[in-house]
């Protein structure tokens, strides 16, 4: 939680001061998206972030009140969430997800082409 708040705070006036137009609220969202996005992406890519993850919602799962409500939590969370998380993670495009105007997506796929070589760089096209 705090490197998404660190994200929103550090990068996004970073791409906003860069930009000689003026941005609307819509495009701030659009931006806010993006980098949640593709956060949410990167963290849940690796094997023991989804691990951790999984851990957390079968605690969340033992702790509702039917038994067979906890049995078929725990059992939706071992057998799906891995493979959904790989899904989501290789498959949705956060460019085409999170709906933009084409002059900030092309302000925002400058910007990750600018500082590729960094590895807090949020703002990518895939």
């Amino acid at each position: 939680m705090r490197l998404v708040l660190f994200f929103l705070s550090v990068l996004l006036p970073v791409v906003l001061l860069k930009s000689t137009k003026v941005i609307s609220s819509t495009d701030i969202a659009c931006i806010r998206c993006q980098i949640i996005f593709n956060l949410m992406k990167r963290l849940y890519a690796d094997k023991s972030s989804r691990a951790a993850l999984c851990n957390q919602l079968v605690i969340g799962c033992q702790q509702l009140s039917y038994r067979e409500l906890r049995a078929g939590c725990v059992k939706l969370v071992y057998e799906y969430l891995d493979a959904w998380l790989i899904m989501m993670s290789k498959e949705l495009n956060p460019l085409k997800t999170c709906k933009c105007s084409s002059y900030l997506i092309h302000r925002t796929s400058n910007f990750a082409e600018n500082n590729s070589g960094s590895n807090n760089t949020v703002l990518t096209s895939v």
